[in-house]
């Protein structure tokens, strides 16, 4: 309520304007997670209360160009998300379950695990040696266990239109082979509801669910499924490419859990996204949505157009269809 945010007033919230914000006008942001993003309207008060962290404004910043509006830290697009032509849906930086977002810690309060991705990262970036610090100077000196924690997005990235292809996600600066990128985010969904909601998708040419595999013996083992299609993030706008730059890793931190369908805490993978390439500015970032399938395999359902040479070309690398 915004009395109640006028009541609690610059202790934990601040009155701003942002110009790219809709509806236009005066909004109210939380310190937490302003990063020093925020033209101040009213006079900031010093924090006192005891208890409150107060946030270090370490992220770069990233202005807004003209005909762009911000979804989140680091990210812009041509459109809100609700009005993206055909698919449009509401823009959430936190995974659901029943509605209910999970928890997030402050970035100060996490701790580094990098370690759990080295394994796969390694074996992504075809390495033969790879270590923490390594992962950290891949993403400019970012930790990003921490950030896929905290939800944090490290690299400037915008969502605009793309030929034949709806909109795409492209790099607004130089990101480095091996940083990462962000997280799939949407609502976390169980197999046997996924399998109901994909009969509707598919006739709507949908196809944004996505399968959480995570470790045998667990108890989250291939229970559950991310579904963006409604209710998700940039990772939604990532287009396929038969030569991708970005790749898919699923990792489990051990500060990540999710309520289940029996209200209890589960620990949940998560399905995060790095480059396997160096990415240049103006770079549209892509992944390839069946790897290692073979172009004979394909039901030649959905048309590739990735922009690669195709099957009877010299070089080709384009299979030709998506699936």
């Amino acid at each position: 309520e915004v009395a109640n945010l006028i009541e609690i007033g610059p202790c934990l919230f601040h009155k701003v304007s942002r110009p790219s914000f809709e509806p236009a006008g005066q909004v109210f942001c939380c310190d937490a997670t302003c990063a020093g993003r925020c033209v101040v309207t009213t006079k900031r008060k010093v924090q006192s209360t005891p208890g409150l962290i107060k946030t270090k404004k370490e992220r770069k910043t990233n202005p807004v160009p003209d005909g762009f509006v911000e979804w989140e830290q680091n990210v812009i697009a041509e459109s809100l998300s609700r009005d993206i032509d055909s698919n449009p849906f509401d823009y959430i930086n936190l995974r659901q379950s029943s509605g209910v977002p999970e928890s997030r810690p402050l970035y100060e309060k996490t701790t580094c695990e990098c370690n759990i991705v080295v394994p796969q990262l390694k074996e992504r970036l075809a390495l033969e040696s790879l270590n923490v610090n390594k992962i950290h100077a891949f993403s400019d000196g970012e930790c990003p266990s921490k950030a896929i924690k905290c939800g944090r997005i490290p690299h400037a990235l915008a969502v605009r239109r793309v030929e034949n292809k709806g909109y795409g996600i492209f790099a607004r600066e130089n990101i480095e082979k091996g940083a990462y990128l962000f997280e799939y985010v949407g609502e976390i969904i169980s197999k046997n509801e996924a399998s109901d909601r994909e009969i509707k998708y598919a006739e709507n040419r949908q196809f944004y669910l996505h399968d959480i595999h995570g470790k045998k013996n667990h108890p989250s083992y291939e229970r559950y499924v991310i579904d963006p299609t409604t209710k998700g993030n940039i990772a939604r706008m990532l287009n396929h490419s038969c030569v991708p730059n970005v790749t898919t890793i699923e990792i489990a931190a051990s500060e990540d859990s999710l309520m289940d369908f029996n209200g209890k805490p589960s620990l949940v993978p998560r399905v995060v996204f790095f480059a396997v390439s160096d990415i240049k500015v103006g770079e549209e970032l892509c992944i390839d949505y069946v790897p290692k399938r073979d172009a004979a395999a394909m039901r030649k359902e959905l048309m590739c157009y990735c922009g690669n040479p195709k099957v009877g070309e010299a070089n080709a690398t384009c299979r030709g269809w998506i699936f």
